[in-house]
This record gives C-alpha cells, structure tokens and sequence, in this order.
C-alpha cells in the first residue's frame, strides 16, 4: 500500500502490525505467522524460530565477526611479513594460476573483467617451470617438423 505521506504510512503499518500481533497472541498462536501454536516458552513457533534463527546466522556471516572480509584481509595481511600485500595480488594470483591450470587467457580476461586480451597477458606471470615446459612442448614441434621434411 502506498501512502504519499511516508511517515504517515510508517505509522499505520506498525499499528497494523501491533494489532494483529496482539489478536494472534490472545488466540495463542505464533506472533509472526499466525498459523501454529508457539513453542512452550516461546512468542513464535518452531518453524518460524528457525527460520528467525537460519536469518540471523546469515546476518552474522554477510557482515559481522569471523566471516567479515576485513577481518580476514587484516589476518592475512599480518601473516605475510615485509612487504604488505594488496588485494589486486589476488587478481593477478587467480589469473596467472588459471593460466597455468591450462585455462586459456581471453576467458580469463573475461572473468577479470578485461575487455582486450592485453590487460589479461600483462597479468599473467607465468612460473619457470610453466615456461620451461611450453619451450619444451615448441622445440619438439619444431623437431618434428623438420623431421618430416626431407632438406
């Protein structure tokens, strides 16, 4: 319902919501659903409980405590020693370790975001041994093929 005075509006849903919470409770069923008879002890039945319950451990994992990403940034950032790290190492990181999975670089790109194929090649830092086997992988290319061909 739409009030053109916000206020207003406020007001009259919370009154709303008082008064019907009060008839649900003097029925004796649950205060949010209005449907079963709360648990002994308790405002709200067992399924809206848990469902209050399952909200609030979600509430708690989205922005508060141990799950907070800055609180485990700042942990990482402590644990690394010299030299702070920063989070675009994690961009350049998950690139160069897809790259060296065998992904190729234009869906790399496209998962960073990049929309030229350069910006994802100057990401990638690719480990000796990566490289050392690509060197490898070309020189028998290059070995059969001229193995192939009679001069």
């Amino acid at each position: 319902m739409a009030y053109r005075d916000l206020e207003v509006g406020r007001a009259r849903d919370r009154e709303r919501f008082a008064r019907r919470t009060a008839e649900w409770r003097a029925a004796g069923l649950c205060a949010r659903c209005g449907q079963r008879p709360p648990a002994p002890g308790r405002g709200v039945c067992e399924p809206c409980g848990e469902q209050r319950r399952v909200a609030g451990r979600a509430r708690y994992a989205q922005g508060r405590g141990q799950f907070r990403f800055a609180t485990r940034w700042r942990a990482v950032c402590e644990g690394a020693g010299p030299g702070r790290p920063r989070l675009h190492d994690l961009r350049r990181a998950h690139a160069s370790h897809a790259v060296m999975s065998g992904e190729n670089p234009p869906p790399v790109g496209k998962l960073l975001g990049h929309r030229r194929h350069g910006a994802t090649a100057g990401y990638v830092h690719l480990a000796d041994d990566h490289l050392v086997e690509a060197a490898e992988r070309i020189g028998s290319l290059v070995d059969e093929a001229t193995m192939s061909r009679r001069w």
